[in-house]
């Protein structure tokens, strides 16, 4: 283990070193993150030996500008729907939170749920990063062969993303249709639901409206 108190010949009290690890929780996104942990030896050595916590570094995540975490907020859905769903089959009371949380508010609101719920240590917020550079050169290879124009990246990858966030949100309901006799955790309606309010027809106007309305508090903690 790494002696923090003697990192990079400066000496640090026991004190100075609890303050340092409390820094994350005062920043405004990963950025900043990433900024600090990269500022020093000192820093890097501290934080690689206490990372922040994992739902910190998802709520830090979430009020990312970078264009690694979009398309925002489907993208970091996707990458913590199996933990939501873990957690929203646990009690009657989880449950109905999960299913209000998209019944009222579409996406946004799921998107909410997950910054409460959701947990990404780094090293899976890299995984996630690598999976969507391959996403993305499978987005290309698809539109290329179909000759479509890939006006916008983000909007291209939306299909991909929505079947992944319905995979890991209720595989267990899906499986439970393959093998019958095994108890379906989520009611149907909870899924239609979904499918209603966090699946937009592209062929409608009112849905692109819908896409293009990023609330407010989109970016920020």
């Amino acid at each position: 283990m790494t002696n923090l108190s003697k990192t990079n010949g400066f000496p640090l009290s026991k004190g100075s070193i609890d303050l340092l690890l409390l820094l994350p929780h005062y920043l405004d996104n990963i950025e900043d993150f990433i900024h600090l942990s990269s500022s020093c030896k000192t820093l890097h050595d501290i934080y690689t030996e206490h990372p922040p916590l994992a739902g910190l570094l998802f709520e830090l995540a979430a009020a990312s500008s970078l264009e690694i975490s979009g398309p925002k907020p489907h993208f970091l859905i996707a990458g913590v729907a199996c933990q939501i769903v873990e957690w929203a089959i646990q009690t009657p009371e989880n449950r109905i939170e999960f299913h209000e949380s998209f019944r009222t508010e579409g996406t946004f609101g799921l998107f909410e749920l997950c910054k409460k719920r959701g947990k990404l240590t780094l090293d899976e917020i890299r995984d996630l990063v690598d999976r969507k550079s391959t996403l993305r050169s499978l987005v290309s290879i698809h539109w290329q062969r179909m000759n479509r124009i890939v006006n916008s990246e983000h909007i291209a990858m939306l299909p991909y993303l929505q079947i992944a966030m319905f995979g890991g949100l209720f595989a267990a309901s899906v499986r439970s249709f393959c093998e019958p006799g095994v108890t379906n955790p989520l009611h149907i309606n909870i899924r239609l639901d979904w499918w209603v309010k966090c699946l937009p027809d592209l062929s409608r106007n009112d849905s692109w409206d819908i896409i293009n309305a990023q609330p407010s508090w989109i970016g920020g903690r």
